[in-house]
């Protein structure tokens, strides 16, 4: 069965299953419903197909490192889990340029395109050039949802067990999450000693 004759199916079995929720003796009434499936395809929207867009390649975390944009204990921690450098796209280079400046900037891409690391890469060097003294907040970034916050979260605890596992020794930065999902305790424990 190729796509098509499965999405056909579908949106017949769906149709099917609409109707069986009422029975309709008015023989015009039946025919405005049946056009309305049938026809004017009511209940579902058009197949929807999009290409998505090619973003360019510009350097590599070890080329950034050695061109002295980031440092090289940065490079070390932008790595994939088998241990090759990132590749950054062109948009990701240019905010990385543009946070070593004093101005601010906006990143507007595609999902999926790496704007985390148009703020975190830099976070992470600006932290390695001028370690925090004391227990202060040195960065804080701000999410509108919780899921997004733990799958940043995440992100962080795979580039800090990359981090151990291939270098052996402790990763340099700290980190947390504070949300409405965390507790009391912990709270507590992150305004003694922020990360």
């Amino acid at each position: 069965m190729s796509i098509f004759d499965l999405h056909s199916q579908v949106l017949a079995d769906y149709r099917d299953f609409v109707r069986s929720f009422f029975t309709i003796a008015d023989d015009r009434t039946r025919e405005f419903v049946d056009q309305a499936l049938d026809e004017e395809a009511r209940l579902w929207p058009d197949p929807l197909l999009q290409v998505s867009p090619s973003y360019a390649r510009s350097a590599t975390v070890d080329e950034l490192a050695g061109s002295g944009l980031i440092l090289e204990a940065t490079a070390r921690i932008f790595r994939t889990p088998e241990g090759q450098p990132f590749h950054l796209y062109r948009h990701q280079v240019e905010a990385i340029e543009l946070a070593r400046t004093p101005r601010s900037y906006i990143v507007t891409t595609g999902t999926g395109s790496g704007k985390s690391l148009t703020y975190f890469l830099p976070i992470i060097d600006s932290l390695l050039r001028q370690p925090a003294t004391g227990d202060r907040v040195a960065a804080l970034v701000v999410y509108p949802m919780n899921a997004l916050v733990n799958s940043q979260v995440q992100e962080l605890k795979k580039l800090e067990e990359g981090y151990q596992y291939r270098l052996g020794r402790q990763f340099p930065v700290s980190f947390a999450k504070y949300t409405g999902e965390t507790s009391e305790t912990f709270r507590e424990g992150l305004r003694q000693h922020a990360p």
